[in-house]
């Protein structure tokens, strides 16, 4: 068994993974929150710097969407979808 196949059955990695996930959103989100303070100054900057805060912060779900295996992985990847899968 390869290291990348024994760790993905670990519930710690998961769980690290996890609070990893979770702290880097909250983080974000709090760097979201000090940019209040130029709103009054600089809007422009305000909205420049919110905007690069915000494709951080979705660009986090990526990597989850497509390593999830969840609903719509297949389609994202270009996999076939379920009304395909019965011919």
């Amino acid at each position: 068994m390869g290291l990348l196949a024994y760790l993905k059955t670990q519930f710690v990695v998961h769980l690290l993974i996890g609070f990893v996930f979770v702290v880097s959103g909250l983080l974000i989100n709090l760097a979201q929150l000090c940019t209040l303070a130029l709103w009054p100054l600089s809007k422009q900057l305000y909205r420049r710097l919110n905007c690069r805060l915000a494709y951080s912060l979705w660009s986090r779900e990526c990597p989850v969407g497509r390593a999830g295996g969840g609903r719509w992985a297949g389609r994202a990847r270009g996999g076939s979808s379920s009304s395909q899968r019965g011919r």
